[in-house]
């Protein structure tokens, strides 16, 4: 027969807990599920956007270009040709 003595007659009471709860985890779930639905979206109209500008610029189907004004025309007109513009 083995007789077993205590040291000391002392105990230890261990209680678990959750330390991320169900609301937490629900929250931060439909937190991250409307972050990226909103970026998917984003995305994809993105996408369509380009989509549409790429065929319009292939087709011709943007506006007509403006017209494009000369450098040298521009330059002339604000040479010096000896006569006063204004009241200076």
């Amino acid at each position: 027969m083995v007789e077993v003595y205590f040291e000391q007659l002392n105990y230890e009471s261990l209680l678990e807990t959750e330390a991320y709860g169900l609301p937490n985890l629900l929250s931060d779930f439909g937190g991250q599920l409307g972050l990226w639905m909103g970026v998917s979206v984003i995305t994809i109209m993105e996408v369509f956007i380009l989509l549409f500008d790429v065929i319009f610029t292939i087709f011709g189907l943007t506006k007509k270009p403006r017209k494009k004004h000369s450098a040298r025309k521009s330059l002339s007109s604000l040479r010096y040709n000896g006569k006063k513009r204004g009241p200076l």
